[in-house]
């Protein structure tokens, strides 16, 4: 028996009946959270160029902890409901959550560099990280439309 709980079983098609009424919920859940990550970018980003490290690392931090609250709620409940909802999906999922991944990843990167104060490093590689980061919420927001409409 297939663990409805696993958000790689695509197969799974045991999903809560309640699932379509709750989901529009989590959907604004994390609306909100791709919200404050914007506000936690802004502030790294403007921090960074006015050559305050010590708030870049404090943003950088509250922006990393964000997104890992962020990509826990995606991986362990949102995906997984969506899966539930439209299994035709399932490949799109596999692909945000490789996303989730290499910016585990990249952000590690970005701290080692931000830790070692090479400032005009971070700001470039921030940036970068940031427009693959949009790319990823766009895709992930198409995602989700199309699952709602199921």
């Amino acid at each position: 028996m297939a663990d409805r709980s696993d958000p790689k079983d695509a197969g799974n098609h045991r999903i809560d009946p309640g699932l379509a009424l709750r989901f529009p919920s989590v959907v604004r859940r994390v609306v909100s959270q791709h919200q404050q990550l914007e506000e936690f970018a802004r502030q790294v980003t403007g921090s960074t160029a006015a050559g305050a490290l010590p708030d870049a690392r404090t943003a950088f931090t509250r922006f990393c902890d964000a997104l890992g609250s962020h990509i826990g709620l995606e991986d362990s409940t949102v995906f997984p409901a969506i899966r539930g909802l439209s299994p035709s999906l399932a490949p799109d999922l596999a692909q945000l959550v490789g996303d989730h991944e290499e910016f585990r990843g990249r952000l590690t990167s970005l701290g080692e560099l931000l830790g070692r104060g090479a400032a005009e490093e971070f700001g470039g590689a921030f940036a970068s990280f940031l427009r693959d980061f949009e790319d990823h919420e766009a895709r992930e927001e198409k995602v989700v439309a199309r699952a709602n409409r199921s």
